[in-house]
């Protein structure tokens, strides 16, 4: 369970807060994205949901997940210790640590690789950031900017 945590949260660049609060119901898998509900943002500050568009490596990541706890929980990430708890915060801290990354890489680290990693390939900043759900800091230009930057079916576009 712990490296499928880890290979979703790579593929997909989430919080860690995210992750672990992911429920079965949060995922249109026809759609090919995850719907992060406003209320499991950063700090709540959120209005609306987050779209996460799923690559077919999150969607095989998800199909080993529901082979592995079906419909009987809720959760993607159920905690070990109780049935309707989650994962803690640490554990894919811990799994890094273990790997030889301790103080080199964490789960949260694992979205400014990617951000850095994608960037250097000329992927879009405003894709890139609106991926990570980075708010825009100017009022005046997140009034205006309003568009989501998804193109297809759960693709994303690389244009500035």
């Amino acid at each position: 369970m712990t490296r499928l945590a880890a290979r979703l949260a790579v593929l997909t660049w989430t919080r860690p807060v995210e992750l672990r609060t992911a429920r079965w119901e949060h995922f249109d898998l026809e759609a090919k994205e995850w719907r992060i509900p406003a209320a499991n943002m950063k700090e709540g500050k959120h209005l609306q949901a987050h779209t996460v568009p799923l690559s077919a490596q999150a969607l095989s990541v998800l199909a080993e997940l529901r082979a592995l706890n079906g419909e009987r929980v809720q959760w993607l990430f159920p905690s070990n210790h109780a049935a309707d708890s989650i994962m803690s915060e640490n554990t894919l801290n811990l799994l890094f640590k273990r790997m030889g990354y301790e103080g080199k890489q964490s789960h949260h680290g694992l979205r400014a690789s990617a951000r850095s990693l994608l960037s250097e390939r000329g992927w879009s900043a405003a894709a890139l950031e609106t991926q990570l759900d980075h708010a825009e800091r100017s009022k005046v230009v997140a009034a205006y900017a309003r568009s989501e930057h998804l193109v297809g079916e759960g693709s994303w576009t690389t244009e500035a």
